[in-house]
């Protein structure tokens, strides 16, 4: 018996070992196994939810480039809104820079954003939303004046996103100073209102006043400091028709008032002629302008009583309604034509636009008919051409026609006359 059990031992060892594990073990090992697999898919999902985190944050800094970028490309003039985004502006950027010729009432449409393409002639839009990867990133832009001056302009750029982890936000900011003194937006422009003349200027022979001459005209946001000139056609020492000023006085404080009363050292060609006032303001460059009406005559003592032959018909304009964009900018090319009597092809004549920069003389053109006597009818034309930049303010203006003939001293034919005349064009 005991050689047998001897026998059997080793037997039953070995049965053992093939029984492989038991249930407490296999459950122990799942166990286990359950927790080393929850912790590989804890740190899995913790990476995939950084990279996510990390990806919409680089498509958030995008979007931001993007909006800004879209900002930067346009010139100090054209970095204007219609709109402002909605909410309390950030501090330093509530005072926003209103384009001039925005529509009004603002379309619900209407600006431009660089994420969807829309609108790409309208001024920026200041909010939109920009979708990457289903997360809509919602973009708020504002351009803001920096200076009392406003000759700075402030560009900041705010994108805000929800993903997983949270809400996020992102900035990009920048600023951009005026190129010069033309730039049409910044603080309320000067201008200049009622300018007169002497209706009727009496000359001697030689085109010397037989009398005074006095200039006078009104203006808003100036004052002693500044200056204001009268400007018109005069007949040189050489005998050349030229362009020639002269300083007007301030009337004092509160009076808005500008005049000049002239009585030698000048001479006038024969005829009548629009004189145009313009103002420099000192403390920022700004400059305003007009025109004199009705336009004043300048008669000869061979002209009794002032009688002459008229030079200049009544101007047309290819629209009489211009559309402007947000900029104040005309939005297509128009043209201003005009009729004239006794003016050959080598004689002057300008188109006066009243921009916001000013009046802009342009040389009209004359067509290929026009001849060199001073009998023939010619006909004039000036484009004024959206590419151009002139900005023009809001509802009709008077547009002037001045003319002159070359001056010839003491021709019966050829004297130098000139004239005025003017059409209305609404802006809007």
């Amino acid at each position: 018996m005991k050689s047998l059990r001897a026998r059997l031992r080793p037997r039953r060892l070995e049965d053992r070992a093939d029984q492989g594990f038991t249930l407490v073990e296999l459950v122990v090992a799942i166990g286990l196994i359950g927790v080393v697999f929850a912790a590989v898919a804890a740190i899995m999902t913790s990476s995939l939810r950084a990279l996510s985190v990390q990806k919409a944050r680089s498509q958030g800094n995008e979007v931001a480039t993007q909006a800004i970028e879209d900002l930067q490309r346009r010139d100090f003039d054209g970095l204007v809104l219609c709109t402002q985004a909605s909410g309390t502006p950030p501090p330093g950027l509530d005072k926003w820079v209103e384009g001039p010729g925005c529509p009004n009432p603002v379309p619900a449409t209407y600006g431009e954003d660089p994420c969807n393409g829309t609108n790409p002639v309208d001024a920026p839009k200041a909010e939109y939303t920009c979708t990457r990867s289903n997360i809509p990133f919602l973009v708020k832009r504002y351009i803001a004046w920096v200076d009392e001056l406003q000759t700075s302009k402030r560009l900041a750029v705010f994108v805000t996103w929800r993903d997983a982890a949270g809400v996020h936000e992102v900035s990009q900011q920048s600023s951009l100073r005026a190129p010069g003194v033309q730039s049409v937006i910044g603080l309320a422009r000067p201008t200049l209102h009622t300018g007169t003349a002497n209706s009727t200027v009496n000359l001697n022979a030689d085109g010397s006043l037989a009398g005074t001459l006095t200039f006078n005209v009104k203006s808003t946001d100036l004052d002693g400091a500044d200056k204001v000139y009268a400007n018109f056609w005069n007949v040189d020492d050489e005998g050349s028709l030229v362009l020639e000023s002269v300083e007007l006085t301030y009337g004092g404080a509160g009076s808005n008032s500008w005049s000049k009363t002239v009585s030698s050292g000048l001479r006038f060609p024969e005829g009548t002629q629009a004189v145009t006032f313009t103002a420099h303001r000192e403390k920022d460059s700004k400059p305003a302008a007009t025109v004199s009406h009705p336009a004043s005559t300048f008669c000869k003592p061979t002209t009794v009583p002032c009688v002459r032959t008229a030079l200049l018909q009544a101007p047309t304009a290819s629209t009489y309604s211009v559309s402007l964009n947000a900029m104040g900018g005309n939005t297509s090319d128009f043209t201003i034509t005009v009729l004239s009597d006794n003016v050959p092809s080598n004689g002057q004549v300008q188109v006066l636009l009243p921009t916001l920069a000013g009046v802009v003389a342009l040389p009209m053109q004359p067509s290929t008919s026009c001849g060199s006597s001073t009998t023939s009818q010619c006909s004039w034309t000036a484009t004024v051409s959206a590419a151009a930049g002139h900005a023009f303010a809001k509802g009709p203006q008077l547009v002037h026609v001045i003319a002159a003939q070359p001056y010839v001293a003491g021709s019966d034919v050829l004297r130098g006359m000139t004239d005025s005349a003017s059409v209305e064009v609404s802006f809007g």
